[in-house]
């Protein structure tokens, strides 16, 4: 489940980055003429950001996979922070 939600964040990160950037493109289409394509690129770089630390906390933080919730939040496990490896 972890490598799936990692490809589909990896294609989320295609869609707003060049060269294949298809949202940056179709804003394009969309936005008055006065907007250019790299203030739309700069407009989706904070969210290109999200999505790689999301990506970081998926791959090394244990308590942030789904479906390892239930056993991550335990009192022991808790105290060592979420990138203690337990």
């Amino acid at each position: 489940m972890l490598f799936g939600i990692l490809i589909a964040l990896n294609v989320e990160t295609s869609f707003n980055t060049p060269p294949m950037a298809m949202a940056c493109y179709y804003l394009e289409g969309l936005a008055p003429k006065l907007v250019e394509l790299n203030e739309i690129f700069a407009g989706a770089l904070p969210f290109v950001f999200l999505v790689f630390a999301a990506m970081f906390m998926f791959t090394w933080c244990p308590s942030s996979r789904p479906g390892c919730r239930r056993r991550s939040m335990t009192p022991s496990r808790h105290l060592g922070g979420c990138c203690s490896g337990r």
